[in-house]
């Protein structure tokens, strides 16, 4: 079988396949701008949520302490050093003040002599 076509088709062919990308084209940047503005909604909700998670983390660490530059010893008391640091600051606390303490991160990590590691320490009210 072969293919004839006269003079008039080819135009008309022609502007066949430009009416059909140009629907196509209208038709994905279409689907783009919804999908630009969904972004832009899912930005803001992001947005939202990084702040509310700073600020639950800002009122848990409300009665946290990092404390840094304390030199690491074998079998050493966190809870003994935060007290001993607190007496030393004039502040009436004892180790039963504290909730939980601890150093922060692998000991592999830091250099024990120049940059020891910080301490955590958690206290059962925020009145210490």
């Amino acid at each position: 079988m072969k293919l004839f076509c006269t003079n008039w088709q080819i135009p008309q062919m022609r502007q066949e396949i430009r009416d059909s990308v140009q629907l196509t084209i209208k038709t994905l940047n279409k689907k783009i701008d919804y999908l630009e503005s969904e972004i832009k909604d899912r930005d803001l909700i992001i947005d939202d949520i990084l702040d509310k998670l700073d600020e639950s983390e800002q009122y848990s660490r409300r009665e946290a302490v990092r404390i840094n530059g304390i030199t690491e010893i074998n079998s050493e008391s966190t809870d003994q050093i935060v007290a001993g640091i607190g007496a030393y600051m004039g502040i009436d606390m004892s180790v039963n003040d504290i909730n939980r303490s601890h150093r922060v991160g692998n000991p592999k990590d830091y250099d024990n002599v120049t940059k020891p590691r910080p301490i955590i320490a958690r206290f059962k009210g925020y009145s210490v």
